[in-house]
């Protein structure tokens, strides 16, 4: 079972990743700039920094701080 983590969490992640300092819940990655390069940055930083495991598909789909915890919580025991 996958550990959902806090949305301020994920936030926080994408902040430094993307180098934004006002960056919400709503913020997607690719609306900035983001490509597959950038998912892979958020990929590790989400490993790094909260011991999740993600697939970079996972975070195109869902290229959003509230789009991947809702994601996260959907999927979860699912598999």
């Amino acid at each position: 079972m996958v550990a959902i983590p806090a949305l301020e969490d994920v936030v926080a992640v994408w902040r430094d990743v993307l180098r934004l300092s006002d960056a919400d819940e709503d913020v997607s990655f690719l609306e900035h700039g983001g490509t597959s390069l950038t998912a892979v940055r958020i990929r590790a930083a989400l490993q790094r920094q909260l011991a999740l495991d993600v697939d970079v598909s996972a975070l195109v789909d869902n290229p959003s701080p509230l789009m991947l915890v809702e994601y996260l919580e959907d999927t979860e025991g699912v598999g």
